[in-house]
């Protein structure tokens, strides 16, 4: 009986961990956002969306019964949609290797009801091998999107997190690939060349570190592909909110839309990489 009574007691919550999300309703389905993550939770407490440029495009390079695999899935603003295009006979496969933000992808996926999504608490890299994966506080402000394992402290306590290529899904299907390891890419993509060689998937892929662009781009062509640059703005005005507050004016993503040459291609629109030097505040520059 006493256990009982203490149980009782003990019913209200214990709000000394100070992680409070919000549920809200978005362009793309219900969410779970934490409103203490600077871009992207934020983005979808105040604009019902995240990146939804990006979404327009990466919706148009999957087809409806599709495999997409995306490599940094954060909290699933992306995850989602790409999930509801592929159709139940499709497949996404959703990499996030923060332990506390893939528990918010997968409450995500859960609250879309979507069992297409195959979830994986995982990094990527160019071979199997582990790491402890700090403790972060998500009560506090912070850009949680753009936590990067390689400049994460060497730690002692934190959940152990593998590292795992790509090639190891081995998968025979894959139409879309989208990588957005924050300058983790290079090794992302060599634990991926088996998998790139034999199903030859659209690569979308963030490039946002210059100092690591002239390798990036040298390794994507060599693998006999063709690259676009993608840098559409953070903010959209025909955002589905309708907020006209734009907190981040000129702020926009550097990506590259990548198809292999094997393709017959016709894009419209995007300005093509000639050269692994090649940068878009160059051309900026020069106009």
């Amino acid at each position: 009986m006493l256990l009982i009574m203490e149980a009782k007691e003990r019913d209200e919550p214990d709000t000394e961990l100070g992680l409070r999300y919000e549920l809200v309703n978005t362009r793309h389905g219900r969410f779970l956002a934490n409103p203490n993550d600077t871009y992207i939770g934020r983005a979808m407490v105040d604009y019902g969306e995240f990146s939804e440029l990006e979404s327009q495009v990466l919706l148009q390079l999957l087809p409806a019964g599709g495999t997409a695999v995306e490599v940094g899935a954060n909290i699933g603003a992306h995850t989602v949609a790409l999930a509801r295009k592929a159709g139940q006979s499709g497949r996404v496969y959703a990499f996030e290797p923060q332990p506390v933000i893939f528990q918010n992808l997968c409450a995500n996926l859960a609250l879309n009801g979507l069992t297409n999504v195959y979830p994986h608490n995982q990094a990527c890299g160019s071979a199997a091998s582990k790491m402890r994966f700090p403790d972060i506080n998500y009560a506090l402000k912070g850009n949680f999107g753009g936590v990067s394992l390689e400049m994460l402290p060497d730690v002692q306590t934190g959940m152990m997190i593998e590292i795992v290529p790509l090639d190891d899904l081995g998968l025979r299907r894959c139409d879309l690939l989208k990588i957005d390891a924050e300058g983790m890419e290079h090794p992302v993509i060599e634990g991926a060349e088996n998998l790139i060689k034999s199903c030859s998937p659209i690569l979308y892929v963030e490039n946002d570190r210059p100092e690591k662009s002239v390798e990036l781009i040298a390794q994507i062509q060599n693998l006999g592909y063709r690259a676009w640059w993608h840098t559409p703005p953070y903010f959209n005005k025909d955002n589905w909110a309708n907020n006209a507050h734009n907190p981040w004016p000129g702020v926009v993503s550097v990506n590259m839309l990548c198809v292999h040459s094997s393709r017959k291609t016709n894009m419209t629109g995007l300005t093509e990489i000639t050269s692994a030097d090649d940068r878009p505040e160059k051309r900026r520059q020069k106009g």
